[in-house]
């Protein structure tokens, strides 16, 4: 169905100096809008992901080796060993960071090689960050607090080759340990040195696999059993007693 809309009364714009005042009105919100589309582009190569990153932080050229960012603290970004590229007369020089000082509101950052000159007009910092530096350097105490939030305390002997036979004996007790019952009903006793195990039983047959434990420690949940082919259990040692889960 078409319809046809006639307008009445007299226009909304009968002077040219109201035309003219809606039309700078206009002008202003689309120069406003011309902003924010800046900003939002900006905001956009920051964060998309790719092999470089492009800040946007104001530049100031200090020496060959020597750059500066202007009114950002930028020494977390620009961590020692992070690549660089350095966009110089329209062409890409590339360094690595050597080190990163903020000061009276501007971070300086001093580069490897001497690549600089006053032509500088734009560095993009690498996304990804140097060979482990993202990570706290590894350590038998790291590597202990990693352990102790996943499976509970375990302390490490002081001795490579101990600290070796700890690990293993974790790694075993994650591992499931398959059980066959073929020849009757059968008991295995859940390991001394490691808080958590995993058992699985293989056969069909009407035979059970049933626990125990040798070092004195208890079963919360005495009598478990596995009864058919491929059920599994996992036990986890709190204190000296081992629980279901």
């Amino acid at each position: 169905m078409n319809r046809n809309y006639n307008a009445t009364g007299a226009p909304p714009f009968n002077s040219a100096g109201s035309s003219a005042t809606i039309k700078a009105e206009f002008a202003s919100i689309s120069a406003g809008f011309a902003g924010v589309e800046a900003e939002l582009d900006t905001k956009a190569t920051v964060n998309t992901p790719g092999e470089w990153a492009f800040p946007g932080y104001t530049l100031a050229y200090i020496s060959p080796t020597q750059f500066a960012w202007v009114g950002i603290d930028a020494t977390q970004i620009m961590s020692a060993n992070r690549r660089v590229r350095c966009l110089i007369g329209g062409v890409y020089s590339y360094s690595e960071v050597q080190a990163a000082v903020y000061s009276s509101g501007n971070t300086t950052i001093t580069l490897l090689n001497a690549i600089l000159t006053g032509a500088l007009s734009r560095v993009d910092y690498a996304s990804m960050t140097p060979l482990g530096q993202a990570s706290a350097s590894l350590s038998l105490s790291n590597l202990q607090s990693i352990i102790d939030a996943e499976v509970g305390t375990l302390a490490f002997n002081t001795t490579l080759a101990n600290t070796v036979s700890t690990l293993t004996a974790l790694i075993n007790s994650l591992v499931p340990v398959v059980v066959s019952t073929t020849t009757g009903n059968q008991t295995v006793a859940l390991p001394t040195t490691v808080p958590r195990a995993s058992y699985i039983k293989s056969t069909a047959d009407a035979y059970t696999v049933s626990f125990t434990t040798t070092d004195g420690s208890t079963i919360a949940e005495a009598g478990v059993v596995l009864d058919t082919q491929n059920s599994k259990i996992n036990f986890n040692k709190v204190g000296t007693v081992w629980y279901r889960g």
